[in-house]
C-alpha cells in the first residue's frame, strides 16, 4: 500500500496516570509509541455487520486487544480484531469478536442511549480536537443498540449522553462470536484544519466474565475517557479529509452517512 493510501495511527502510552500529575501541574511522561496504518479506499462499504467487502483487506489491523480488567495483561480466549478504513466522507471501524460460547453473549437493551452495563459491548473514544480533555464516546452492543455522548472532562466516568450524533453500526452474532461494522461521517464531529491528530481508543466488554479488553490504557487504574495517557492517536486523518473534501474553517453541521444500509 502506498504512503498516500494510509493514515498513521500512533499509540501514545503514558508511564503514569494523568490525574495525580495534573494535580501537581505536571505533564505526563510518554512511553514508546507504535503505529498501525489506516487504509483509505474508493468504493462502498455495505453496512450489514459482515466484513466481506474487498476494501476491508486494505484496512489497518489491530490484531487483538489486551485485558485491562480483572487481570491486566493476561491472555483470554476472547480475541478481538479491529480494522480501520477511511474514505473521503467517513471513518469505518470493523470489529471481529471471538467468543468460545456465542450463545452466552449478553444483550439486554435495544434502546438508544440505554443501559448497556450488562451487555457485551464495543466502545470507541475519539478526541478529534486532540486537546486531551474533550471527545466523543460511541458504544454499541452485539445487537446493534447504540449509545453516544460527549466527554468534557478526562476524569469523568460518565460522559454526557445529551448529545446524539449521526453515525451507524450493524452487527452479526455468528457461530464464533460477533462482528460489527461502524461508520462515522466526518461531518458529525468537530475538528480543525490546523490539528493533524485525533485521540483514539477502543474497548470490548464481555459481560458474563466481567472482562474488559482495550487497545491502550490496560492498567487497572486507567480510565477509558482519559485520552491523553491511555489513548492512541489518529495522526493525518484530519489532513486527509481536508485534502479530499472539506473546508474546516467552520464547525461541521451533522449530515447522514453515505454508507449503504442493509
Amino acid at each position: 500500500m502506498a504512503e498516500s493510501d494510509v493514515v498513521d495511527l500512533v499509540v501514545l502510552a503514558a508511564s503514569m496516570l494523568l490525574l495525580p500529575l495534573a494535580a501537581r501541574g505536571q505533564e505526563p511522561a510518554l512511553a514508546e509509541s507504535s503505529t498501525v496504518a489506516v487504509g483509505t479506499f474508493v468504493g462502498q462499504i455495505r453496512l450489514d455487520g459482515v466484513l466481506d467487502e474487498p476494501s476491508w483487506q486494505q484496512a489497518g489491523v489491530i490484531a487483538d486487544l489486551t485485558q485491562q480488567s480483572p487481570k491486566p495483561g493476561e491472555t483470554t480466549p476472547f480475541t478481538t480484531e479491529v480494522r480501520l478504513l477511511a474514505d473521503r466522507d467517513n471513518l469505518y471501524v470493523g470489529v471481529t469478536c471471538t467468543d468460545p460460547e456465542p450463545s452466552k453473549i449478553a444483550i439486554h437493551t435495544m434502546q438508544r442511549d440505554g443501559n448497556m452495563r450488562g451487555d457485551d459491548t464495543i466502545s470507541i473514544v475519539l478526541d478529534s480536537l486532540n486537546d486531551h480533555r474533550t471527545g466523543y464516546l460511541f458504544q454499541f452492543n452485539a445487537a446493534g443498540a447504540r449509545l453516544d455522548g460527549l466527554i468534557s472532562d478526562p476524569n469523568t466516568t460518565d460522559p454526557s449522553l445529551d448529545w446524539d450524533g449521526i453515525w451507524d453500526v450493524r452487527t452479526r452474532v455468528t457461530s464464533t462470536g460477533w462482528t460489527a461494522e461502524f461508520v462515522l461521517p466526518a461531518q458529525t464531529i468537530r475538528f480543525n484544519r490546523a490539528q493533524g491528530q485525533w485521540g483514539f481508543n477502543i474497548q470490548r466488554y464481555v459481560a458474563r466474565e466481567l472482562l474488559t479488553l482495550r487497545w491502550t490504557g490496560t492498567t487497572l487504574d486507567a480510565n477509558l475517557f482519559d485520552i491523553f495517557p491511555v489513548g492512541g492517536c489518529l495522526t493525518q486523518y484530519a489532513r486527509f479529509l481536508v485534502r479530499q473534501l472539506f473546508d474546516l474553517s467552520t464547525d461541521f453541521s451533522a449530515q447522514r452517512s453515505s454508507a449503504t444500509l442493509e
